[in-house]
């Protein structure tokens, strides 16, 4: 008995993947891809002296971080602004801000 093994369509020929079928492709009509923008939230720390107000730091930070102080993680950008309360008109040379880190240890 003389048996013909069946015959199956493998369809279009396989593509060589050792070359590039297109050298330039086409540019992708998406658009750039922007980050979104979380929501802040503004946190203040007061400065008395006396029980006077003097100054007031504004840090302003991402919301979902936390809920008691302004959080910033390597990298990012602080945002804040300074406000003074004088008695009177006077010439301030600068306002000097120092930011640290909290360990988990100090909390």
């Amino acid at each position: 008995m003389n048996t013909v093994p069946p015959y199956y369509d493998d369809g279009p020929p396989l593509v060589d993947w050792n070359s590039d079928p297109d050298p330039n492709p086409p540019v992708s009509d998406l658009p750039a891809y922007t980050p979104s923008q979380q929501p802040t939230r503004e946190f203040h720390y007061e400065l008395k002296r006396d029980g006077k107000l003097l100054a007031v730091l504004t840090m302003i930070s991402d919301a979902a971080y936390s809920k008691q102080m302004a959080t910033f993680f390597g990298g990012t950008p602080l945002k804040g602004k300074v406000h003074l309360t004088l008695d009177k008109p006077d010439a301030i040379l600068s306002v000097a801000v120092s930011v640290s880190t909290l360990s988990s240890q100090s909390r």
